[in-house]
């Protein structure tokens, strides 16, 4: 399957456009042990300590998904040295923690459902979710938790950690996410002519073609990397970005279809979040509601059917680091 192959994700994170050239930041997440090599039958290294050459891909133009090696792409080569502390954090938090590996679990009839609180649902002209098996109104998020049998006589779940679990600590300590090579922030492409972006594009980073050290792996196992691109808008004048959906890029001349998710990050075109609410529970009892609730929330759209725009062909960001709750704040 080809989430299970998956080892490591490129993404790219737009920031600014200046008029001339676009400020970025990029997120290269492994979804294993970082100590290990991707595959581990290959001859690509470890991502842990490992310097890549990486190159910035600029597509211009929004007729088509983006792909790789498209003849009308920018390149720009990008300098990312590795922390010198990587190693030896990635090595410490394997030593302290001791991840395990989670085994698979079909999820095959599973829904998981988001509460939408009243703040929410007041805050603009809402009738109904877009797909009502994926989201929670009123009391149902109580309701389902109150009905469950507590069973005291199951034990407790084990007190151990996955990997994924330790990337997601990881993303929200932006010093330590930088500190073991996964974030990179403030760097810039240029030049980009007026022509280029005009008409809005895809914004990608990637391994120096000349220099890729996973090729052999990939010839072996094509889904073990994955680069996902913004889409920008058409751009003139100075202004913000803001990335709110990752596009998968696709190494085959017919890429697949976004066209759901190609509307929905249209609405952000303008670089801001579009509904601002805040909520606090009414009971006294927070074990009732989900944590995420308890905090401010900015956010675009609570009530978006995932179906279509997550998952192994898309991935969520959200907006500024002081409003989110997501494990991308350290980025996006």
């Amino acid at each position: 399957m080809p989430l299970l192959d998956l080892a490591l994700s490129l993404m790219a994170f737009p920031q600014n456009w200046d008029g001339s050239g676009i400020s970025l930041n990029i997120l290269l997440l492994p979804c294993n042990d970082p100590t290990a090599r991707l595959l581990p039958s290959g001859s690509g290294p470890q991502f842990s300590g490992t310097s890549y050459k990486l190159q910035v891909v600029f597509i211009p133009g929004l007729g088509a998904p983006p792909v790789d090696g498209d003849p009308a792409s920018k390149v720009f080569p990008i300098n990312t040295l590795v922390p010198d502390s990587a190693a030896t954090l990635f090595n410490k938090l394997k030593t302290k923690l001791a991840p395990t590996a989670i085994p698979p679990t079909s999820m095959l009839g599973v829904n998981i459902h988001k509460a939408l609180p009243l703040s929410y649902t007041s805050a603009f002209t809402f009738e109904q979710p877009r797909d009502p098996r994926f989201f929670s109104l009123g009391e149902d998020f109580g309701c389902s938790v109150r009905s469950k049998d507590p069973k005291p006589l199951e034990p407790p779940p084990p007190p151990t950690v996955s990997w994924g679990q330790i990337m997601s600590y990881i993303l929200r300590q932006p010093k330590l996410a930088a500190a073991v090579g996964m974030v990179y922030t403030s760097l810039h492409i240029a030049p980009l002519a007026a022509a280029d972006v005009g008409n809005g594009g895809w914004l990608y980073v990637r391994f120096d073609p000349a220099s890729d050290p996973y090729i052999a792996d990939l010839a072996a196992k094509p889904d073990l990397i994955k680069l996902f691109a913004a889409r920008t808008p058409a751009l003139t004048a100075g202004r913000q970005l803001f990335a709110p959906l990752l596009f998968p890029v696709s190494q085959k001349t017919t890429p697949p279809a976004i066209d759901e998710a190609n509307i929905e990050v249209q609405e952000y075109d303008d670089g801001f979040a579009k509904i601002v609410h805040c909520f606090q529970p009414t009971s006294a009892d927070a074990s009732l509601w989900p944590q995420p609730m308890l905090a401010f929330r900015s956010a675009g759209t609570m009530s978006r059917s995932p179906s279509g725009t997550t998952g192994s062909s898309m991935a969520r960001a959200r907006p500024a680091p002081t409003t989110c709750r997501s494990a991308y704040w350290a980025i996006a």
